[in-house]
């Protein structure tokens, strides 16, 4: 599994190479991509977080004291029919804490996400090695007007808890009270991504053209029919679905959607391929010119 809290989110400026060397767009025979017309959406990771119960440890565990989070969980240990949740919390075997994952874009539900699990801030908890989290409901949290507001339901989460200690090879007591469940996280609600018509170019013939020139160059099977991965909603927006093929490599796939073309001639393409050909074997436009091939497709096999 990869490894938990990765760093990513919106492409920034830097992270995303030029489309393409300054066009004249407003010519009628003019180079048009994706990208000079719609922007991404949905590429933000989502932090989801619950609190839960760990259970069988080695006496390492500990009484939580009374907070917001206690009472959260002893109101859901209510409602799963517990006897006695505050007997159960007060033994050594069994400590209160504190689960989060993050659900990466084009996330689908179903998928499994890495979680990470640890002690409340002030736990007399000494170590989570060998426990085992109990069935976990994680909330999308967000930050509203500096109080912290949860929303949706994202991640069901529960497993062998590896404690960072383990990892990281060391006897650190604060690492003993971190851990991780690898795939342990089930995500409850697919993640929509898609495409932002760009408001200069705001019209439903414009998502449309997006749209079908994106399927030319795309296409999954569901269920055994062919299908485009994008879906044109309105005029501001289109709905993409990921290929297999760029399931595990979302930032690329993105790129390569927004340097498919929307508008050129056979002509001009036939003369483009020729100057990609000579940009690929330069190393300071070879990875820009690598991504115009592959949203190319096909012709430029």
């Amino acid at each position: 599994s990869a490894t938990l809290f990765t760093s990513s989110g919106c492409m920034s400026r830097a992270q995303r190479p030029p489309l393409a060397q300054k066009r004249d767009l407003a010519s009628p025979n003019a180079l048009q991509l994706v990208g000079d017309l719609a922007r991404p959406w949905g590429l933000k990771w989502i932090e989801t977080e619950g609190v839960s119960l760990t259970v069988g440890l080695d006496g390492t565990g500990s009484n939580p004291a009374p907070s917001a989070d206690y009472k959260i969980l002893i109101s859901d240990m209510q409602v799963r029919e517990v006897d006695r949740p505050e007997a159960v919390l007060s033994s050594s075997s069994t400590a209160m804490t504190i689960v989060r994952a993050l659900i990466p874009p084009g996330a689908q539900k179903g998928d499994r996400v890495d979680v990470q699990v640890r002690v409340p801030a002030k736990s007399k908890t000494t170590s989570l090695e060998g426990g085992w989290l109990m069935l976990s409901r994680l909330k999308e949290f967000a930050r509203v007007n500096g109080r912290l507001s949860s929303g949706h339901l994202m991640t069901m989460s529960q497993g062998n808890i590896l404690v960072e200690s383990l990892l990281e090879g060391t006897d650190d007591p604060v690492l003993k009270t971190r851990g991780r469940i690898l795939g342990g996280g089930v995500v409850t609600q697919s993640r929509e991504l898609g495409l932002r018509i760009r408001d200069d170019n705001l019209s439903i013939r414009t998502s449309a053209r997006v749209g079908e020139m994106i399927n030319r160059r795309f296409h999954i099977y569901d269920h055994g029919e062919k299908k485009g991965v994008a879906n044109p909603k309105k005029d501001s927006f289109i709905s993409l679905v990921v290929h297999p093929r760029y399931r595990d490599n979302l930032l690329r796939y993105i790129r390569v959607i927004e340097n498919v073309p929307v508008r050129e001639s056979s002509s001009d393409l036939v003369q483009r391929l020729s100057v990609l050909q000579t940009r690929l074997f330069d190393p300071a436009s070879s990875s820009t010119a690598a991504v115009q091939l592959e949203a190319i497709g096909d012709d430029a096999t």
